[in-house]
């Protein structure tokens, strides 16, 4: 906590400071969390059954998410609340630029500041449950989906792009890309789901030649 009080020390404004603190404050509070894994199964089965599976282990995830998390919110909840208090934050740090007209690196470095808190809580949210973070199942555009965490880091390039948040994907903070591969345990698992129902039709398809 005594790092997260001398991180504070460079803001001015109380309302930001006041903001930042409770941020932090659920950063460390939250990063003590057990890691929730394992929703996953190691095997899925080809077709019908599959479909079960999955359907199963997706409501098991949401159950999860909206149960609570930290105070009253839930696992999602704390993701609109990051997105909300990114847009507060900054809406009014931007609004405070003309009193920095004579220090325009002190409002840089605060610039910095907020965008380095965001990242750092925003990666410490989806380590807490890394395969509901990065499940893609929120509705993007009208033919692709994203993942929560994918949802959160879209929201923060727009809500802190005046701060110089960067806005390409290869700027990705290193603990959100490790979540990434993280993923591809799941992504081999449905690609063996689909070896497994080509295997099957193969089999299916010479016996149908043998005894046709």
């Amino acid at each position: 906590m005594e790092e997260g009080l001398h991180f504070l020390d460079i803001f001015t404004d109380q309302e930001i400071k006041d903001k930042l603190s409770e941020l932090i404050s659920a950063t460390e509070t939250i990063a003590k969390r057990e890691p929730v894994v394992g929703f996953h199964k190691k095997f899925y089965i080809p077709g019908l059954i599959g479909v079960f599976q999955l359907s199963s282990v997706e409501s098991k995830m949401s159950k999860f998410a909206n149960e609570k998390f930290y105070n009253d919110l839930s696992y999602y909840d704390f993701a609109d609340w990051i997105i909300g208090e990114s847009h507060d934050i900054a809406e009014k740090h931007i609004n405070n630029k003309p009193q920095f007209e004579d220090d325009m690196e002190s409002y840089d470095t605060q610039s910095k500041g907020i965008i380095h808190a965001f990242n750092v809580i925003m990666e410490t949210w989806a380590a807490c449950c890394p395969e509901v973070a990065t499940h893609c199942n929120l509705k993007y555009t009208e033919n692709t989906t994203i993942s929560p965490v994918g949802m959160v880091y879209k929201a923060l390039q727009a809500n802190l792009k005046d701060l110089g948040y960067p806005q390409s994907m290869d700027s990705v903070p290193n603990n959100m890309k490790s979540f990434k591969e993280g993923t591809k345990d799941f992504f081999y698992m449905i690609a063996g789901y689909i070896i497994n129902v080509l295997l099957l039709g193969a089999v299916f398809g010479i016996l149908g030649a043998i005894f046709g």
